[in-house]
């Protein structure tokens, strides 16, 4: 069923909300052990360009470890790629990817945590990109061309409920769900970007010329009738539905802020329907050779681009209002560390919004490298998240040797 692995994307940037805030409890506020290693205890606070009421309650510091991945630790599948990061709960988490050399992916792979840790699977089957509601209550499709599953999971399988293929063709590239019944995919053909529903019964294509315009790279659905999806242009692509009709959002570029050749928004993350956040990056010219980073926050009356605590924003999960991570889609080495000598390993950071303004926290590369990406965020609960990463490793034995591996960090609340 799932034999597409080769064609499937690279995760990029998505965001992987807790489960609570895609059902009922969204309107309240709204991807094996091993040894555990301290993150470092490097902060920077980041003023916000916005002004925002504080949070109704301390919002839940967390202390970084990692999980899984690391020298000695080191059993995940050789050069992983992750599709999608899940959690149906606390205590039980999926990654579906592939493992095999970079372009050739050939052996679907299943990073599972069951409860008492983080450990590969690559027994019975599973589709690439998943949303749950519960451990035992989930939806699953494989993106690409062609026709499209649309999956169930009860617990103890996976069952097809639906095919669907564009009748322009083309691709369905990325889906959120609202609740069980309500789930929105975003996609494109020849024609332009796809939007399509599924209402409980079957997939439909939007008939509504608004959703045609540029490319669409991920979607977030806060409630049945919000959802955002963001994508590329000359300006920054957003699409609102609200209601039962979209329509386009125009993004203003700052005041004296200089043109772009391009504005890529490539993920989106809700808290709640009037309070999102689209990460991506712009390119002052076609040639140029560095990318500057895109933070836009979403909802009220109109879109506002604010300072990006990151040097390379990515992914990012919102479990509560005022309550946001964000992941660096690249490392970058501490403040403290760059001075003169030899170059310190990269360190990867997260950042978290309080309501008031972006706090970057750096974690430990656990294999010591300059290449570590961080890719997902998962929050199932406040006090409880998950960071999908990927570090660049030596092979036991010869350092000339090198392969992607993933790394796992959990964050956990340490008090108010």
């Amino acid at each position: 069923m799932h034999d597409n692995a080769s064609n499937a994307p690279r995760l990029r940037g998505r965001d992987v909300a807790a489960p609570a805030t895609r059902s009922a409890a969204r309107a309240q506020a709204r991807n094996r052990p091993i040894r555990w290693m301290a993150a470092a205890a490097v902060t920077v606070a980041v003023a916000a360009a916005l002004t925002s009421a504080s949070p109704a309650w301390p919002t839940p510091n967390l202390s970084w470890s990692v999980a899984f991945g690391g020298p000695g630790n080191d059993q995940g599948p050789t050069d992983f790629r992750a599709y999608d990061f899940e959690c149906g709960s606390v205590t039980r988490c999926w990654v579906p990817g592939a493992a095999g050399f970079p372009g050739a992916f050939g052996t679907p792979v299943q990073l599972r945590l069951d409860g008492s840790g983080w450990s590969p699977a690559t027994d019975g089957d599973f589709p690439q990109q998943m949303r749950c509601f519960s451990p035992d209550d989930c939806w699953g499709a494989d993106p690409g061309p062609l026709t499209r599953s649309w999956e169930r999971y009860d617990g103890a399988r996976w069952s097809v409920v639906a095919q669907f293929r564009p009748a322009t063709g083309g691709s369905l590239d990325r889906f959120d769900c609202a609740d069980t019944t309500h789930c929105w995919a975003i996609g494109s053909d020849t024609n332009g970007s796809l939007v399509a529903v599924w209402s409980g019964g079957a997939w439909q294509i939007v008939a509504d010329p608004v959703t045609r315009l540029g490319y669409l790279a991920d979607i977030a659905c806060p409630a049945v009738d919000e959802c955002w999806a963001v994508g590329a242009g000359t300006r920054p692509l957003v699409l609102h539905l609200h209601g039962d009709r979209w329509s386009r959002v125009v993004v203003a570029r700052p005041a004296g802020a200089k043109d772009a050749y391009s504005r890529v928004l490539d993920s989106v993350a809700c808290a709640a329907a009037d309070q999102c956040w689209a990460t991506g990056f712009s390119q002052a010219e076609p040639d140029a050779a560095g990318y500057d980073p895109l933070l836009v926050r979403l909802g009220g009356s109109a879109p506002v681009v604010v300072p990006a605590p990151l040097p390379w924003p990515g992914a990012m999960a919102c479990p509560e209002v005022d309550d946001c991570w964000m992941a660096s889609g690249a490392g970058r080495k501490p403040p403290s560390d760059q001075s003169d000598g030899p170059p310190a390993p990269v360190a990867p950071a997260v950042a978290h919004w309080d309501g008031i303004a972006w706090t970057v926290t750096y974690l430990v590369n656990p294999y010591h490298t300059n290449v570590e990406v961080l890719e997902a965020v998962a929050c199932p609960a406040p006090e409880a998240c998950w960071i999908l990463g990927s570090a660049l490793a030596q092979e036991a034995g010869d350092p000339r040797q090198e392969h992607w591996a993933p790394v796992i960090y959990r964050g956990t609340a340490t008090g108010g």
